[in-house]
């Protein structure tokens, strides 16, 4: 009996490792160019200043993000807060510094991941008729090719 209740729960410990959540990607940018330096989940990952980062392949979930934006004479100003990824997607953030008012960071879009995550992937819904895996649909695709290729002229 206890054999076979081994083997039952490496069976559902096996079936939990191959359902791992797809990976996300974020992208961090300032508004106006201005630069900052960023801590992610505690890790300094600029030095100097930066005005876009890019983070590849990160669990999804809640993260912190804690920017230190300089305003001159060696002072900056520290900006922390919580940052939630979806899996498979690719979420942008730009960080927004106004005079006069506090920083704030605000999420402009999260497309799916290109290589195998997002639509189409895995139960996603989305995956067009040609097999679309990107984020990006072409708006101005009204016709189809044979469509085009028959026009008149």
């Amino acid at each position: 009996m206890k054999k076979a209740l081994l083997f039952c729960l490496s069976l559902v410990l096996l079936a939990a490792a191959q359902l791992q959540a797809a990976p996300a990607n974020v992208n961090f940018t300032s508004e106006r160019g201005v630069p900052f330096n960023l801590r992610f989940d505690g890790r300094a990952l600029t030095q100097g200043g930066a005005r876009q980062v890019h983070i590849n392949r990160i669990a999804p979930g809640v993260h912190w993000a804690e920017f230190a934006i300089p305003v001159g004479y060696g002072r900056s100003i520290n900006y922390r807060t919580r940052v939630f990824l979806d899996p498979g997607l690719e979420t942008s953030y730009v960080l927004l510094t106004r005079p006069g008012f506090a920083p704030e960071l605000r999420k402009v879009a999260a497309v799916p991941m290109r290589g195998g995550y997002g639509p189409g992937y895995g139960g996603y819904p989305g995956n067009g008729p040609r097999g679309n895996q990107g984020g990006y649909q072409n708006q101005n695709d009204e016709y189809d090719q044979d469509d085009y290729d028959n026009r008149p002229l």
